[in-house]
């Protein structure tokens, strides 16, 4: 069976890079053990990238901390053009996590 595509909400990527949300444990787990392929595009990044700069209520990340989390996004995704990512990959939001996570292995 050939490895599942995710792309991941905005929202999914702070729970994982800032926040270490157990929620998207499952996740995690399955593409550590390599069921899933997190994907990535520019516009998506672009938008992380603009997102780690805000403050997160009471928490803001200094300037290390966000070139560290876009490094970890970067180690843990593959880059694909924005014509694919609709085509051939599942998009990963809060709202539809369990939903996905439920079918995925």
């Amino acid at each position: 069976m050939p490895m599942k595509k995710l792309v991941l909400d905005t929202n999914i990527w702070l729970d994982w890079l800032v926040f270490q949300d157990t929620g998207i444990a499952h996740i995690r787990q399955l593409q550590e053990a390599g069921h899933v392929e997190i994907c990535i595009d520019e516009a998506c990044e672009a938008e992380l990238v603009e997102v780690l700069a805000r403050p997160f209520g009471k928490r803001s990340l200094d300037a290390k901390a966000q070139i560290a989390a876009l490094a970890l996004c970067r180690r843990l995704a593959t880059r694909i053009s924005a014509s694919s990512t609709m085509a051939s990959t599942a998009a990963l939001t809060p709202t539809n996590n369990a939903a996905i996570a439920g079918v995925l292995p």
